[in-house]
Order: C-alpha cells, then sequence, then structure tokens
C-alpha cells in the first residue's frame, strides 16, 4: 500500500476504468452522469483502503450502484416530503395553458372565421407575410387592403 493507503496500482486502475464508469453511468442516469462518475470516485478514493485489486471492477460497480442508490433514495425523499417553493415561484406557475384565454380564443376564430379576409389576419398573426415578389404588385396590393379591412372589422366586433 501506498502512503495515502490506496492500493498499488489503485490510481492506474481507477483512470483505465474510467471510460467503463462514464459508460454504465450514462445507462444508469441520461442527465446526471457527469455527478454520478463525480460522486462514484469521490466515494471510491474514501474507501480506498476497502479496496482488493483482484476485484476492483466488481468493487467500483458496487461503489456506483451505492451512490446511485443513495441518490434515488434521496429524491423519493424529497419527493415524500413535499419541498415547497419559494413565494415568488409559486405566483408564477399560473394556470394550465389548455385552459387560460379559451373563450377568448374561441371568441376571436369565430369573429375572423365570419369576416372576409379574416384568414388574412390569422395568417398575418401566425407570421405569415405577403410578398409583392411572390403575388405580384396589384394581388399585393389588394390583399394588403383585405387584410387592413378585416383587421379594422375584428377589432371593433372584439371590442363589442
Amino acid at each position: 500500500m501506498t502512503a495515502t493507503t490506496r492500493p498499488d496500482g489503485f490510481d492506474a486502475a481507477l483512470i483505465a476504468y474510467l471510460p467503463k464508469m462514464r459508460r454504465r453511468a450514462l445507462r444508469v442516469t441520461k442527465i446526471l452522469a457527469d455527478d454520478l462518475v463525480y460522486n462514484t470516485v469521490v466515494m471510491m478514493l474514501e474507501k480506498a483502503h476497502e479496496c482488493r485489486m483482484e476485484t476492483f471492477k466488481t468493487w467500483a460497480a458496487y461503489m456506483m450502484l451505492r451512490v446511485s442508490s443513495d441518490y434515488k433514495r434521496k429524491q423519493s425523499a424529497d419527493k415524500r416530503t413535499g419541498q415547497m417553493l419559494p413565494e415568488e415561484v409559486t405566483y408564477t406557475i399560473g394556470m394550465d395553458a389548455r385552459q387560460d384565454g379559451y373563450v377568448e380564443l374561441s371568441q376571436a376564430l369565430d369573429i375572423l372565421a365570419s369576416i372576409p379576409g379574416g384568414d388574412l389576419v390569422l395568417q398575418d398573426a401566425m407570421g405569415e407575410t405577403l410578398s409583392s415578389v411572390e403575388l405580384g404588385r396589384s394581388k399585393y396590393e389588394s390583399l394588403r387592403f383585405r387584410r387592413q379591412k378585416a383587421r379594422k372589422k375584428f377589432a371593433e366586433r372584439m371590442a363589442a
């Protein structure tokens, strides 16, 4: 053993085993793989005095299993205790997007469907633009005029 109480060859074996640890960590957890490898290496260095070099790979896999189990246990404990959100976060959650504003959206779409040129207003709202190059100058002016007229009528009906 070395002066740091690690078995001879431990450091070399650990460095050689790192790529396999990363692959295994990616299988266990996709998002936190780097954290899992880091925490496993820390635990392995702390418990290096317990390692027998003949069974290094098995011991390393066991260490990773312990670290991932500890992480999962902590996550489930956090879920059970129901961590509270800070007050400023609680207010920004709001209502489900499918329900918020549904009535107004439905009314707006009904009004647009009843207005001549309402489809042009809807296309404009969705980001589609009129181009004089694609349409030709006279058709472009005609569609632009119809869109302006439909916008005005839409604003009047929405205000009513």
